[in-house]
């Protein structure tokens, strides 16, 4: 329980290897498993299915808990000073730039059309997996480094539900959009006044909005996470960072990459269009997240707003492959471009999943290299 994040990543591991395994051995069970329907009620707000529930509904604890840290970091940690806020947001924009160049460049060069109106699905990154493999990085990684990463992740997945939303078939409302924003900013109005047992009727409360509004519900945790108040060793804050911790380290995550991973090999076409496609979507990830993170962090290092000095060139490249690693936001985008079970989404389920363990290899050898030499200076 004392090493969370190690157990996170450990538990990412096994719901990905138990997903890979059951989808290859039987994977109707599995489909059916994951299509599983649940009561009636449960339809109405979008977790009609055991994927749905796991996604849309128990996914919201684990933001909750990224809510909460970063809260954590901006009262009274690294991100007191707004200016280190800056980089990370910043390199968020220029990861998912540097991805939809690439893809879309990969896709006009070689005239691929999946390619060409694909350049959304390999922009996000996935929170959960670039934390969990970063615990796997061992325990000498720079609290600054992590927590740049933090900021980045969560930037970057909320740009991207913003760039889907906007892009997807069907637009948010705009009137419950504008009831879950003045919500949130009521609960962090009155902070200091909420005992700790309505902060999980908040949530709820929340997340219930952003499902009306048709906003990605599970990040209604960040909002309301973001609100809680840390004033005293005996801050709400403080008492509510070990239990949603824990929630989302052994009851979110470990679901999250069961019902998020399991790739059914025989199911994929393999013409000339989809593995190209399906190499594009790899390069994008490898290549782009790379360049255009590790690049805006020279830039704001050179307009002086960058991020701590000791944090070197190496750390940020491995931070950089982390964020290429992930599902649920690309595979949103692959739905909407592609449709659900199409080759061309297989293709890019597939695509994704190489990518995600090849960048997550080389970031975690990347990481475990440069903090030695850090530890060895």
């Amino acid at each position: 329980m004392l090493h969370a994040e190690t157990a996170g990543g450990a538990t990412l591991l096994v719901g990905l290897l138990t997903a890979l395994t059951w989808a290859n051995v039987d994977p109707n069970a599995y489909r059916r498993l994951l299509n599983w329907s649940l009561p009636a009620l449960l339809h109405h707000w979008e977790i009609g299915t055991t994927y749905t529930f796991v996604v849309n509904g128990l996914m919201t604890l684990f933001f909750f808990a990224i809510g909460i840290e970063l809260s954590h970091e901006i009262r009274i940690g690294q991100l007191r000073d707004t200016r280190k806020a800056i980089a990370p947001i910043v390199s968020a924009l220029g990861g998912m730039l540097g991805t939809a160049l690439v893809i879309s460049v990969f896709g006009w060069l070689f005239h691929n059309a999946p390619a060409r109106s694909s350049w959304g699905v390999p922009m996000a990154t996935d929170v959960a997996f670039a934390l969990g493999v970063l615990a796997l990085a061992g325990p000498r990684i720079p609290r600054e480094l992590r927590v740049f990463l933090l900021t980045l992740a969560v930037a970057d997945d909320i740009f991207s539900v913003i760039a889907l939303a906007l892009t997807g078939p069907h637009a948010p409302d705009v009137a419950w959009t504008l009831i879950a924003v003045a919500a949130g900013l009521a609960v962090a109005k009155f902070a200091r006044l909420i005992p700790m047992a309505l902060w999980v009727v908040a949530l709820i409360l929340e997340w219930l909005l952003f499902t009306k509004a048709g906003i990605e519900p599970s990040l209604a945790g960040v909002v309301i996470g973001l609100a809680v108040p840390f004033h005293g060793e005996r801050s709400v804050g403080h008492r509510l960072e070990i239990p949603a911790m824990l929630a989302s380290t052994w009851l979110a995550l470990p679901l999250f990459a069961f019902v998020a991973t399991g790739v059914t090999w025989t199911a994929i076409v393999w013409d000339q269009t989809g593995w190209r496609f399906g190499l594009f979507l790899l390069l994008a990830r490898g290549i782009g997240k790379v360049a255009g993170i590790v690049g805006v962090v020279s830039l704001t290092r050179r307009a002086g707003i960058g991020p701590d000095p000791s944090l070197t060139k190496p750390m940020f490249v491995g931070l950089a492959m982390l964020c290429a690693v992930g599902f649920t936001v690309p595979l949103l985008f692959a739905g909407n471009v592609f449709g659900v079970p199409s080759s061309l989404y297989l293709m890019a389920t597939l695509s994704l999943l190489a990518a995600s363990l090849l960048c997550a290899i080389a970031g975690v050898v990347i990481l475990r290299r440069s903090t030695a030499q850090l530890v060895a200076e």
